[in-house]
């Protein structure tokens, strides 16, 4: 009697490669027994593998795996992992029938040969996930590991290693097994002969989601989440009109990106939250992102994102302030700020040895985009003749935003006068560079780091503040929001003749102190949408202590530079 698919003993498989073999460098491999009617979580293995000879772990690989080159100098040979799998693939001999599992399994047969040095064919059967959905799901948008995972219930994380892949293969599988008995399909028999005579076919791109959904939503401002089928979220965005900027996604002649699509083809349902106006949306989405961390959101995600602050001198960062490390908050970036290299290679006076340690931290370029020395070295003495030197008079902070003005009108002035050449602009690699050029990067560092010291002030500032606006033309009295720490304490509509409420005050130290990432995302966005509001001529009024207030063409300078 033929096994059940759902009782069929499998082995998932996954192979992490740099390409496609024979030129793809393997990197690691995965594997787990299972059946799609166990549910018990599996036991998964999975090894790197070392490279053969002399390898480069390219960027884009690192990023996406989260191997590193010291785990790969450190693995087994691929004698060894082929070894180890050779010896489960015999423990499973007995077993009949027995077969192999894996997503895009074009890509994972070659590995395999060559792992298992078999030649021309595998020790066993190979089945593609892959090819079943594209002839299971042809509408779905996308069909990769994600999707199609969370289009049958199964939310997976994030994939990186070979045993997130081998995870997400098995999960897939469980999910497909009851679709294929749906169909008839109910031993390996028949799934064989279907695959033989049933080839994969184009079909309109339909999404799971129910038009009635998305077509029922209100047409008012708020935030939309898209879940999955168990309710997980998988996205929070704003809208103005909830139903129009939801129905957009749907709309088969919008071109999406694929990680969009990906996100689509596992979107069942959407949650709404109205709002009282676009600005509250804008809030109330930078904390549901921290709440809730939505895969599918990454601008505002906290990781690898940190705050830091400078010194007086621009050299010094720290995690949080104190006496030495007053100025903030910034991004922390990694590595060191651009313009913390800067006004160390000043200090040192600029000379070849400092100059070619620290030029590519200055232009914010990697090393082998850097220009040659002599050219960096002509670019810098240009900049010093133009601007003189303003870090060495004190504190370089007063100094910093005088020139940031400076630059910033000159770059407006130029703007408005179409003064801006393309040719002086530098380009990536060494070849193109500029002594002009390489004086335009510096410029662009220092009103940066102007740009960003007023950014940081200002954030500051909002963080006990009080807001009111008219949200709409047709809107019957103004909104008010009052800013506490960062975080909104109070809401509610004024009354004609109502004054917008004085805020509470707090040292510069407590300000700092009660920024973190969420209420530094926080004000980011509300200062985004002051700006909107000043841009669509709204009635701004904006309250920033008892006696600070700012509305019309003061509130429109303010933010100009913010």
């Amino acid at each position: 009697m033929a096994t059940p698919l759902a009782r069929l003993e499998i082995l998932a498989l996954d192979c992490q490669a740099t390409g496609a073999a024979p030129r793809g460098q393997l990197l690691e491999v995965g594997w787990a027994r299972s059946s799609a009617a166990r549910t018990a979580a599996p036991k998964i293995e999975s090894h790197a593998v070392a490279p053969d000879g002399p390898f480069r772990l390219p960027r884009r690989v690192r990023e996406l795996t989260g191997l590193t080159a010291g785990e790969l100098r450190a693995a087994p040979r691929r004698g060894q992992v082929g070894a180890r799998l050779a010896a489960v693939v015999g423990e499973t001999a007995g077993a009949a029938p027995w077969v192999g599992v894996a997503h895009f399994a074009r890509f994972e047969e070659p590995h395999l040969r060559a792992l298992l040095s078999a030649g021309d064919g595998l020790p066993f059967e190979l089945l593609c996930t892959h090819e079943l959905a594209r002839r299971l799901l042809p509408t779905l948008p996308r069909r990769g590991l994600r999707a199609v995972a969370g289009y049958l219930g199964h939310p997976v994380p994030e994939l990186r290693r070979a045993r997130h892949h081998v995870a997400a293969t098995l999960l897939i599988w469980r999910g497909l097994v009851p679709v294929l008995e749906e169909n008839g399909i109910r031993d390996l028999e028949a799934l064989r002969d279907w695959l033989a005579r049933t080839p994969p076919r184009r079909a309109p791109r339909s999404y799971p989601m129910e038009a009635r959904v998305r077509r029922d939503l209100a047409d008012g401002p708020g935030v939309y989440r898209f879940q999955r089928i168990d309710g997980s979220v998988l996205y929070v965005g704003k809208a103005t009109s909830l139903r129009q900027r939801v129905n957009t996604y749907f709309q088969t002649a919008r071109g999406h990106r694929d990680r969009t699509l990906e996100m689509l083809a596992q979107a069942r349902a959407v949650d709404v939250t109205l709002t009282g106006s676009v600005l509250e949306a804008a809030l109330l989405e930078a904390d549901e992102i921290k709440r809730l961390r939505p895969p599918y959101n990454v601008a505002l995600k906290e990781r690898d994102r940190r705050l830091g602050y400078w010194s007086w001198t621009v050299r010094g960062v720290a995690l949080a302030p104190d006496e030495r490390h007053p100025l903030g908050p910034f991004p922390l970036l990694v590595p060191r700020p651009p313009l913390s290299a800067l006004l160390q290679l000043l200090d040192s006076g600029g000379g070849a040895r400092p100059a070619e340690r620290l030029s590519a931290s200055v232009l914010g370029v990697p090393r082998r985009y850097a220009p040659p020395l002599q050219c960096f070295r002509e670019g810098l003495a240009l900049f010093v003749r133009r601007h003189g030197r303003w870090w060495r008079r004190g504190p370089p902070v007063a100094g910093l935003c005088a020139l940031g003005r400076r630059l910033e009108r000159r770059r407006t002035l130029e703007a408005s006068s179409l003064l801006a050449r393309e040719d002086d602009e530098p380009k990536l690699g060494s070849e193109r560079w500029s002594a002009e050029g390489v004086t335009r990067v510096l410029e662009e560092v220092v009103a940066r780091g102007a740009h960003t010291l007023r950014r940081a002030r200002w954030l500051c500032a909002l963080s006990e503040c009080a807001l009111a606006w008219t949200p709409g033309d047709d809107a019957p009295a103004r909104r008010c929001l009052v800013v506490s720490r960062g975080v909104v304490v109070a809401r509610r509509d004024l009354l004609p003749g109502d004054d917008v409420p004085a805020p509470a005050t707090a040292p510069l130290r407590e300000r700092q102190e009660s920024i973190d990432l969420a209420a530094y995302d926080r004000l980011s966005a509300l200062s985004r949408e002051l700006k909107a509001l000043v841009a669509g001529d709204r009635d701004v009024t904006l309250r920033l202590g008892p006696d600070a207030v700012l509305d019309g063409k003061a509130l429109g300078v303010a933010l100009r530079c913010r």
